[in-house]
């Protein structure tokens, strides 16, 4: 780390998220001032703390004008609901308007590794073509191209993609890591072909780190950059790594879906060097700080 991050304002959108909870407290706790942007109330109450609609361009646009932020983290995103394509849209629009209204330096946007995909048959680099099969990956899509022009309507700016692909860890309780770690007997967790059944997992504190390095970094212009432990991990060897027995599991049929990241851009550019591969001492919150 270079140090700079404390000296910025950081606008974080989505930061009442899982993933936006995680990154507000470690850079506030890193000494930067963090906005914090959500359409819920915090539990606590905090001046940075804000209610906002973000599929409202006029009301973000104004935001970023009064706080003046340095860095723009943007996390939001809808992941279910039969509109998710439209209010993701939305949401990104908004934003990207609004960086590009405010001339925000610096911009980090998490895009996802869903944009390949489910049938790689070997690591996905940045420039593999997209594939994303479900309308949460055709969202993402559209939106890595928003702020791809962003970028080129602003050359001096530097705007980052990240591609993210499985989140694993303690706040994240709908991952398959997790699901598998607190599953029992009275309350088995259901895998589909465990041998064939294929991702890239990364611990949470993994992707705050990235984050963290990726509002940090100096650069122009537009980059993509996949954020995940590059292993390609089937449920199968999760199954052995985190020690589940078979009568904590129900096994389903299922055809082939395999998705993993190639992240040596990851870690030449950002400095991230990731755990690989899912064990029990990812029910850690500081596995990686």
């Amino acid at each position: 780390m270079t140090g700079r991050i404390p000296e910025h304002t950081i606008l974080v959108t989505g930061g009442r998220g899982r993933l936006g909870r995680l990154l507000v407290r470690d850079l506030r706790e890193r000494g930067s001032r963090v906005v914090s942007l959500g359409r819920t109330r915090p539990d606590v109450h905090h001046d940075d703390e804000i209610v906002i609609d973000l599929r409202d361009a006029g009301a973000v646009a104004d935001l970023a004008r009064r706080v003046e932020p340095e860095i723009i983290v943007h996390l939001a995103s809808v992941l279910h609901g039969d509109d998710l394509v439209v209010q993701n849209r939305l949401i990104d629009s908004a934003v990207v308007g609004a960086a590009r209204e405010a001339r925000i330096g610096r911009v980090v946007h998490a895009s996802s590794g869903a944009v390949y995909g489910t049938t790689a048959t070997e690591a996905r680099r940045e420039d593999s073509a997209l594939a994303g099969d479900s309308p949460y990956a055709t969202s993402k899509i559209a939106g890595e191209e928003l702020f791809r022009r962003l970028a080129a309507d602003r050359p001096e700016a530097a705007v980052t993609t990240l591609r993210i692909f499985n989140i694993a860890g303690p706040s994240f309780p709908d991952s398959l890591v997790y699901k598998l770690v607190h599953a029992t007997p009275a309350a088995p967790a259901t895998v589909l072909a465990p041998d064939h059944f294929v991702r890239d997992y990364i611990h949470q504190g993994d992707v705050v780190s990235v984050l963290r390095a990726a509002a940090d970094a100096e650069h122009s212009g537009h980059r993509v950059i996949n954020v995940g432990a590059g292993a390609a991990v089937s449920t199968r060897v999760l199954l052995d790594r985190l020690q589940v027995e078979d009568s904590r599991v129900i096994v389903k049929d299922g055809g082939p879906s395999t998705n993993w990241a190639d992240v040596s851009r990851m870690v030449d550019e950002l400095g991230v060097v990731p755990s690989r591969i899912p064990t029990l001492a990812w029910e850690s919150a500081t596995l990686s700080d």
